[in-house]
């Protein structure tokens, strides 16, 4: 796979995640110009792909979120200068 690769810590409310990281890399578009980022899932470990809200609620513009193909989702942060902050 290959890419830039770094860990996030849990910033949610959940005292049973906090000392979970979640492993984030950055790789190459293959199908657009640009880079992706590419977390791990928390869980099992498996590539996550980001997911294009429906609509429903309105999604913050600091907030991503992403699925696993076992279909947990989480909620990448970003900070205002676009480095990572944490998942929830």
């Amino acid at each position: 796979m290959g890419g830039v690769a770094s860990s996030i810590r849990y910033i949610g409310e959940a005292n049973k995640l906090m000392d979970i990281t979640v492993g984030v890399r950055v790789e190459r578009n293959k199908s657009k110009v640009g880079v992706s980022t590419v977390p791990s899932c928390p869980y099992d470990h498996k590539d996550m792909r980001f997911i294009a809200g429906s609509g429903y609620k309105k999604r913050k513009k600091n907030e991503r979120t992403y699925r696993c193909p076992a279909r947990h989702r989480i909620i990448l942060l970003s900070s205002a200068n676009g480095e990572w902050r944490g998942w929830m």
